[in-house]
C-alpha cells in the first residue's frame, strides 16, 4: 500500500511535469503505453526498414540525486516539499 505522501508527491510531480513532457515519451505514464508507442512509431516512421533497440540496464538505480533535487528546484519553489523528496530519495525505493 501507498503511503499518502507518496501519492500526493505523485500527484503534485504530475501536475507540474505532464504538461512539459515531450508527446513521444510514453514510459511509466498511466495515460500511455506500449500500445501507444508502437502505434506512434509506426506512423512516424513507416518507411524505416529497421530501428536499433537498446536498454540502459539499472538506469533508475544511477541517478544521481543531488543533480535531480536541483533539476526539480528549477521548477518547484516550495522548499519543505523539495525536503520531503530528499528524504523519499533517501529512504530507497519506491514501488507503486
Amino acid at each position: 500500500m501507498i503511503n499518502w505522501y507518496k501519492k500526493a508527491c505523485r500527484i503534485i510531480l504530475k501536475a507540474i511535469y505532464e504538461p512539459v513532457f515531450s508527446r513521444f515519451s510514453f514510459g511509466f505514464r498511466k495515460s500511455l503505453g506500449c500500445h501507444d508507442a508502437l502505434s506512434n512509431t509506426q506512423k512516424r516512421f513507416s518507411g524505416i526498414k529497421w530501428f536499433i533497440e537498446f536498454d540502459i540496464k539499472s538506469y533508475f538505480d544511477n541517478i544521481d540525486h543531488q543533480i535531480l533535487v536541483k533539476l526539480l528546484t528549477k521548477r518547484i519553489d516550495d522548499e519543505r516539499f523539495i525536503t520531503l523528496i530528499r528524504w523519499m530519495l533517501k529512504a530507497g525505493y519506491m514501488e507503486d
